[in-house]
């Protein structure tokens, strides 16, 4: 069975971004594919932000989450 994706939102706001920037650099004076190029691009920002806090700051995670704190010594 196919496994659906957790991040469909993300990949849909970076197609967007790819989209409007091939838009913007084939009609340079076109206003409206700027403006979509840079929304999106802001909430690429907005997303990245946000899996940064749920993922590295410690009250953001869920309780029945498990960190397991690997240190890997590696000899010169």
């Amino acid at each position: 069975m196919k496994r659906k994706s957790k991040h469909w939102l993300l990949q849909l706001i970076v197609f967007v971004s790819v989209m409007a920037g091939l838009a913007a650099t084939c009609c340079q004076n076109s206003s409206p594919t700027t403006l979509v190029l840079s929304i999106s691009v802001v909430f690429q920002g907005c997303c990245f932000t946000n899996m940064g806090f749920l993922l590295w700051v410690l009250r953001f995670v869920p309780k029945c989450c498990v960190f397991c704190y690997v240190f890997k010594v590696v000899g010169l």
